[in-house]
């Protein structure tokens, strides 16, 4: 009674709110000590009798060797968020029947020189099995190390931090595709091009006497238009075809330039400053890389590129992370399944969710339990019966559920996954002045050529074509000036434009006025001179006519060439005639 005791008090010892302390407190790398299990009687009756190797470890206690990270910081099981690993050996070990909780031992995890590949080979000595996955390698398995089925994604993979995207609302991102200093630009050329061309426009309307296009404002609202592909203007010279042309090619290149680069920045991502897409590329520009020291991705970088200085190494598997943030390192090497539990640790491993994983896998494998191949032990048929509800998890899904239930549970949520980081680190891909600033020149010295030009032909045309532009050019300056700098009274805004309409309409009456006076004259003229000839007409037609009569009656014959005159003179009386009843409608009838 007393041992029965004795032992429910090493039982409650051992068990504190649910979680169980280790068995063992064998220290790791003792020497001449071994908790491992003979299966050898297992794997006799399997081979003898056929036994169903399902139910061959029910009621077995089989020593496991955990790692010291995956117990709690009351160095136990941590029953309510245990790590991946002991959530799998739960699992396995409901389904096959066998015990493990109460015989375990804590391994230290390396330190120094130490490695997990040294750390394995004493505690696969030391245990029946290692409660923590390994990576395969040629090496382990070269040295007697047998794993169980891959449950862990061990590919090596590189993970960096985000590049960085603005997606913050911006109320001129229209005008992102070009850089201030370029926008000025095409604003100053506008209106040069607008003050040229109504300068042009002046000076063909004073040498053609003709109308121009429209008032000052007016050209530069049409220029404004003509930059934008609507052009309204009706040139009256070469001068004038020449710097329109000029400006509407202008415009098919910016509006071109516009809207290419405006489709950059609104569809198509901007391109990263570094990308990487292997490792080779993370050598190639010589970038920090951490790695978990002593763990098997860090044995595999050192040996694989022995000559490489920027390998950082990092004391814990949490800090190889951490260490992107702190900067001590641009990017980590690490195992896929890692990253993909760290990748939800907003807390500490993936702050702000600010890392990602580039490019492609270093190397392509798996983990498991590791254990030793072992004659003497029999521990083959161990991992085989393991092997049997490791494919059972895979093929129902539990392994699955298992990982889904550690990542939103242990290590939080989803919220990183695929979620970009805002920042205002972008690559400016606006054009700038220096992109367009040729063709903004080129056009410039056009229009200017052009102006001097107009300009050079009222300086060297007459004298009164000169005198009327002076005094154009005299009067709308005298006009600006009475009504302010801008042209307009400020309580009287459309003062200017109903003054240019009266003036208009008083030249156009007098115009009309001076036009029909002259028609009126015209026809004076006309009225008179087709009297004098009607007179005249009508004397020659009556006395050709008569003698013409005479002769016919008289039967004489009449010459060809009387006949030919007389017939002129017939005709000329037909358009008298005509004449006669075509002045009645006035002179413009009898024109025609």
């Amino acid at each position: 009674m007393n041992i029965f005791r004795f032992l429910c008090v090493i039982s409650l010892l051992q068990k504190i709110n649910g979680q169980q302390r280790p068995s063992f407190d064998t220290k790791t790398y003792a020497e001449n000590v071994t908790h491992r299990s003979n299966f050898c009687s297992i794997h006799s009756s399997f081979n003898t009798n056929k036994s169903d190797l399902r139910v061959l470890l029910q009621g077995k206690n089989i020593s496991i060797a955990l790692f010291d990270y995956q117990l709690n910081a009351n160095g136990v099981i941590d029953d309510i968020n245990p790590d991946i690993s002991i959530r799998i050996l739960d699992e396995l070990a409901k389904r096959a029947g066998f015990e493990y909780r109460n015989s375990y031992g804590v391994l230290d995890r390396p330190a120094g020189n130490e490695t997990f590949t040294s750390t394995l080979y004493w505690a696969r000595n030391t245990y029946d099995l290692i409660g923590e996955w390994y990576s395969r390698s040629i090496e382990r398995i070269e040295n007697g190390v047998i794993y169980t089925d891959g449950w862990y994604d061990a590919s090596l993979i590189i993970v960096t931090k985000k590049e960085k995207e603005e997606n913050l609302f911006s109320f001129f991102a229209f005008l992102a595709p070009f850089t201030h200093g370029l926008w000025a630009f095409i604003l100053l050329t506008t209106l040069l091009s607008g003050v040229v061309y109504y300068a042009i426009d002046l000076i063909d309307s004073t040498l053609q006497s003709k109308e121009m296009d429209t008032n000052f404002v007016g050209n530069l609202y049409e220029m404004l238009l003509t930059m934008v592909g609507h052009n309204h203007q009706e040139p009256k010279s070469t001068v004038a075809y020449i710097t329109l042309s000029s400006t509407s090619m202008l415009c098919v290149i910016i509006v071109a330039a516009y809207t290419a680069n405006l489709a950059s920045f609104l569809i198509k991502k901007n391109t990263p400053a570094l990308v990487i897409n292997s490792i080779d590329d993370v050598i190639g520009h010589q970038l920090r890389v951490c790695l978990w020291k002593g763990s098997g991705s860090a044995t595999y970088m050192r040996n694989k590129y022995p000559k490489y200085t920027g390998f950082v190494g990092r004391p814990t598997e949490i800090s190889s992370y951490t260490g992107i943030e702190e900067g001590a390192c641009d990017v980590v090497v690490t195992y896929a399944d890692t990253w993909k539990s760290y990748e939800r640790d907003t807390i500490n491993a993936n702050k702000n969710c600010s890392l990602q994983w580039v490019g492609r896998a270093i190397d392509t494998n798996w983990g498991s339990f590791p254990l030793d191949d072992s004659q003497t032990y029999c521990s083959s048929i161990l991992r085989n019966i393991l092997n049997i509800f490791l494919f059972e998890m895979e093929a129902d899904g539990t392994r699955d559920d298992i990982w889904n239930q550690h990542r939103n549970g242990a290590q939080g949520t989803d919220i990183c996954v695929n979620k970009p980081v805002l920042d205002q680190d972008l690559v400016n891909d606006a054009l700038a002045s220096t992109h367009l600033g040729g063709i903004l020149i080129v056009h410039v010295c056009i229009i200017v050529i052009a102006l001097i030009y107009s300009i050079s032909a009222v300086y060297f045309g007459p004298k009164q074509k000169r005198d009327l532009l002076k005094d154009k050019v005299s009067s709308m300056i005298v006009s600006r000036h009475d009504n302010g700098p801008t042209g307009r009274i400020t309580c009287k805004a459309d003062l200017e434009d109903i003054d240019e309409e009266a003036d208009l309409k008083d030249t156009d009456e007098k115009a009309d006025m001076e036009n029909k006076s002259k028609q009126k004259k015209i026809e004076a003229i006309i009225e008179k001179k087709c009297t004098e000839i009607k007179k005249e007409l009508e004397n020659v037609f009556k006395k050709e006519w008569k003698m013409w009569e005479v002769e016919v009656l008289e039967g004489e014959p009449v010459g060809r060439e009387e006949e030919g005159d007389r017939q002129v003179i017939f005709i000329a009386g037909l358009l008298w005639w005509s004449g006669v009843h075509g002045l009645k409608g006035g002179p413009d009838k009898a024109v025609q």
